[in-house]
């Protein structure tokens, strides 16, 4: 409506993570820019700039470059990666891998009174807590001493993003491990 670019940063929460192929598509809004990156390429690196076509009339030929731009290896690997989410039912996957640790976690306000919510799409949820970063972070140590590797977001919220070929089990026992994490912290 009033003619200013719309640009969406889609590195972490796009290619399926979010159960869509970008997180975008869950509110029904289409930006003029887009980033990918990360997910895009299976580990290989890879990122890409999606653009309208009307901005892309910006983009002459020689206004824009990349060291690695048309990389053969990252775009067939990129392909791959796409090819794979839709064979292999990854947005379903990223979907229920969600539901299963927001369903457990949200349990946990029952059991842990520092506990708010669990929350998120697909599989990039976190677990909001009543404390300081600080306190949140003791539960991050005390998961790595049983074997569970995860960090925080915005200082109190347990950033749990598990890849898409998590098993049903392996997030059990993540939540699990979460769970006895937050006894060993709060009591």
């Amino acid at each position: 409506r009033e003619g200013i670019a719309l640009i969406f940063d889609e590195v972490q929460c796009g290619v399926a993570r979010t159960g869509r192929l970008y997180a975008h598509e869950h509110y029904g809004v289409t930006p003029d820019v887009m980033t990918s990156a990360k997910g895009i390429g299976g580990g290989v690196p890879l990122g890409a700039m999606l653009c309208t076509e009307e901005l892309s009339k910006g983009f002459q030929r020689g206004s824009h470059a990349s060291t690695y731009g048309g990389n053969p290896l990252a775009t067939s690997a990129g392909l791959a990666v796409l090819s794979i989410i839709d064979s292999e039912g990854l947005l379903a996957r990223a979907t229920a891998i969600g539901e299963q640790i927001r369903g457990m976690g949200n349990d946990f306000t029952t059991r842990h009174g520092v506990v708010v919510e669990a929350r998120g799409l697909g599989a990039m949820n976190g677990i909001v807590l009543d404390c300081e970063a600080a306190e949140a972070a003791k539960v991050v140590v005390a998961a790595r001493e049983r074997g569970l590797f995860f960090n925080t977001a915005g200082g109190n919220v347990l950033r749990l993003v598990p890849p898409l070929i998590v098993s049903d089990e392996e997030v059990a026992r993540a939540m699990q491990i979460i769970d006895e994490s937050l006894t060993a912290v709060f009591g």
